[in-house]
């Protein structure tokens, strides 16, 4: 019992009539981030409710988890042609939260 595989089958064509691996790739980027997040979210109950010490890496590691998170976003959108809206929405955002300190 053979199974026949075309290497063609794990390529898209895309609208530039070129062949990509985009599904691939963002499929395994994604599953890495899901697992990072599981990891993340038992660290983060483990550090604050069973050890009772949250420390500055704890923080570091979120902070490293949101980026994650946001590069998935910029997967999800064609990053370049939307730029300037999220670069104003970080910048409104950033001004916000340091005026209400």
């Amino acid at each position: 019992m053979s199974i026949e595989y075309s290497n063609e089958q794990a390529y898209t064509e895309n609208s530039q009539d070129t062949v990509t691996r985009t599904p691939e790739l963002r499929a395994g980027i994604i599953s890495s981030v899901i697992l990072a997040f599981i990891v993340v979210c038992l660290r983060v109950y483990t550090r604050q409710f069973i050890v009772k010490r949250f420390g500055p890496d704890d923080y570091l590691v979120g902070v490293a988890m949101v980026c994650s998170i946001c590069m998935i976003l910029f997967l999800g959108i064609d990053f370049m042609r939307h730029w300037p809206i999220i670069l104003e929405m970080c910048v409104q955002l950033i001004v916000h939260h340091v005026g209400t300190r």
